[in-house]
């Protein structure tokens, strides 16, 4: 076998040498790649389920805010039928008032 041969025979074997390097790197990528996508699937079920979890917050916001308004509206109703009660507590003081200094006044008299 002559030189030419040897180093011929030489890059053979490192082409075989690098062929099996690069099909073990190629393994591993498409491990690693199969990892990502998978988590990548995941991440997708997580985020439906926090898009889900957001509009049924925003749904019951909504349904609070609704609540509040009509609580407000009560209470307003309320203030009002109180001042309206208050009003009608101090005409009956004045008529009781009046009633009782007539009554002293005709004993009196």
């Amino acid at each position: 076998m002559n030189a030419t041969q040897k180093a011929i025979l030489a890059r053979l074997r490192e082409s075989r040498v690098m062929l099996i390097a690069l099909r073990v790197m190629l393994k591993a990528l498409r491990a690693t790649q199969k990892a990502i996508l998978a988590r990548l699937r995941g991440l997708r079920v997580i985020l439906k389920a926090l898009r889900a979890m957001q509009k049924a917050i925003l749904a019951r916001l909504r349904e609070l805010r609704v609540m509040l308004k009509a609580l407000r509206a009560r209470q307003k109703a309320i203030v009002a039928r109180l001042r309206e009660l208050h009003v009608m507590l101090k005409a009956l003081r004045l008529r009781l008032f009046a009633s009782d200094e007539g009554n002293l006044g005709g004993a009196a008299g």
